[in-house]
């Protein structure tokens, strides 16, 4: 008799372990999602959590999950591949009513004549462009450039510092012994990016991804399209001291309402590996919401595939309520940037601090809305307050 009813426990076990699938199948065909878009929520619930373990933070069922990511899609027409990033998959922490899609954000600019318009972008995607019009301007805000290149050839720019050699070779070798840092002119996310640092007259070039490249390679990199040459910014060095290895830029996006600019977040980059060249999220660095009242750092540093973390992987120092310098000096630079593109509706702006002020380093008027939300869980009510001042 105890056989029998040890036996039949276990039979209702696997048959409800065996129902779970099903249950969750049901969910699905209920709500009529397709075998495609099914496809894509699965991976989505399926993907690790990024805050759950920490703390006290908590994941939900997947069966809530799945819940989650059917509502969004009938509300946003879209799957959510931030799910995870956001935080959503955590009980009782964020709501997915403070969340925005880039087709939601578009519509909400419609308060502007001008969003983002195509004859205007290129002076935010060229980069030797963009450093021309700000340099018109704010000439105090702009690293030096000392020329553009393409593989072996130079190009003329008139803001450049070099103009006098036509080869690649030439102008490198006049170049004093130091630092500079090489980068596409209408590129994105820190790709192809190299670390030029030149001593006693030898060169050598660290790749973003590739790390130390010989001559050769670096000929291959820099044939393929435009490039810069630019000054070696330096950190401040109390962000040094937070982040040693490669320059943290602060993306910092502004808007415009009834003439006026505002600041809608400002979210911290630091690099995660030694000896990295770049801080980008894309490229294994971390985003730390940066308050934008008091230049304070937020508690958690969030990742693009790892877990979030409470302290600097190699300096050891917590992010929370570290305060970052010359913040106000920083606000009033991006600021009076914005003015001189009034055509933007929003734009994020991609700052450094240095041992001497803010320096600003490019504009973009493709800003990536999941940046912002990631480290504070929404910026639709602050988007709704700033348009209603």
């Amino acid at each position: 008799m105890k056989f029998k009813k040890t036996l039949s426990g276990a039979l209702l076990i696997s048959a409800l372990l065996l129902q779970l699938p099903i249950a969750h199948a049901d969910i699905y065909s209920n709500n009529n999602i397709s075998e495609k878009v099914k496809a894509r929520i699965e991976k989505i619930v399926n993907e690790p959590s990024h805050l759950a373990g920490i703390d006290s933070f908590k994941r939900k069922s997947k069966k809530e999950r799945i819940k989650d990511n059917i509502k969004w899609y009938k509300i946003h027409h879209e799957t959510n591949g931030h799910y995870n990033r956001y935080g959503l998959d955590i009980k009782n922490y964020r709501s997915e009513k403070n969340f925005m899609t880039s087709k939601e954000l578009k519509r909400r600019e419609i308060h502007h004549k001008n969003i983002n318009p195509v004859n205007h972008r290129e002076l935010m995607q060229d980069k030797v462009i963009f450093e021309k019009v700000v340099r018109e301007h704010y000439p105090e805000f702009m690293p030096s450039t000392y020329f553009e290149f393409k593989g072996k050839k130079v190009i003329p720019t008139k803001t450049a510092l070099i103009n006098s050699f036509e080869d690649t070779d030439s102008a490198l070798k006049s170049l004093p012994d130091g630092k500079y840092f090489i980068k596409e002119v209408t590129g994105s996310c820190g790709n192809d990016a190299i670390l030029l640092n030149k001593k006693d007259g030898n060169l050598n070039f660290r790749h973003v991804t590739k790390g130390d490249i010989s001559l050769n390679e670096f000929w291959n990199t820099t044939q393929k399209t435009n490039f810069m040459v630019q000054e070696h910014v330096e950190n401040h060095e109390d962000i040094k001291k937070l982040s040693p290895f490669a320059l943290s830029t602060i993306r910092i996006v502004t808007t415009r309402f009834h003439d006026k600019v505002h600041i809608l977040s400002a979210d911290m980059r630091v690099s995660c590996q030694e000896n990295a060249v770049v801080d980008n999220f894309h490229k294994h660095g971390a985003i730390v919401h940066v308050n934008t009242k008091t230049g304070k750092l937020a508690q958690y540093a969030h990742r693009r595939l790892e877990k979030s973390l409470k302290v600097h992987p190699i300096s050891g120092i917590k992010f929370k309520n570290y305060k970052l310098p010359y913040w106000e000096e920083t606000l009033e630079m991006v600021k009076k940037l914005h003015a001189i593109f009034p055509e933007f509706s929003s734009l994020g702006w991609d700052a450094a601090i240095t041992p001497t002020g803010p320096k600003i380093i490019e504009g973009n008027y493709g800003w990536d809305i999941a940046v912002p939300q990631v480290t504070t869980g929404g910026i639709k009510q602050k988007w709704e307050k700033l348009k209603n001042i």
